[in-house]
């Protein structure tokens, strides 16, 4: 007697890149800022239900703040690496659409633009939407997220998002 298994998984890859221009003021302040943020992906389809997968992100961020009447200028520069390894799960699909819960690790090792590695965990829901065998539209939704942060000098944060419009991401997923 033979028993033989087959899985019905596909390997996927993707990613999103997103950018941010922010310039405000008032009477006081002049701010202005800007950032960039690439995170290619490659997954694996485990079934119709669970995903296993991993992104390496990078962001750059400046930004700079002026005393309006004052002498004062301050300036940032950040440049941050994320390693994100990530399990998701779809409990729920309506045509060709999916709603996914996504439960990921985040480390960003110590960068010279931080004093500190971070570490963390976190769920995110996730919608993805299937063009076709082959192409997926998938949009995290960050502002319903929770997380848990910590740092290599022992710092700790417990948070939650609701309603930060600036925590939606789109991409796109190519499934062999």
């Amino acid at each position: 007697m033979s028993l033989c298994f087959i899985a019905s998984a596909q390997v996927y890859v993707g990613g999103s890149i997103s950018g941010a221009v922010k310039n405000s003021s008032n009477a006081d302040v002049k701010q202005n800022s800007w950032s960039f943020n690439v995170q290619p992906a490659v997954g694996y389809l485990l079934n119709d239900n669970w995903a296993i997968g991993g992104r390496i992100s990078y962001s750059l961020s400046k930004s700079k703040t002026e005393r309006v009447g004052y002498d004062y200028q301050s300036t940032s520069n950040s440049n941050v690496v994320v390693i994100n390894p990530y399990a998701a799960y779809s409990p729920l699909r309506s045509g060709n659409f999916a709603l996914w819960a996504e439960f990921g690790l985040r480390f960003a090792p110590k960068m010279h633009s931080s004093d500190y590695a971070i570490y963390g965990a976190y769920i995110v829901p996730a919608l993805t939407y299937d063009l076709n065998d082959h192409f997926v539209l998938k949009s995290n939704l960050g502002f319903a997220s929770l997380s848990v942060t910590g740092t290599s000098e022992g710092g700790f944060s417990f948070s939650g998002s609701a309603g930060e419009k600036s925590d939606l991401s789109i991409g796109v997923l190519y499934k062999f």
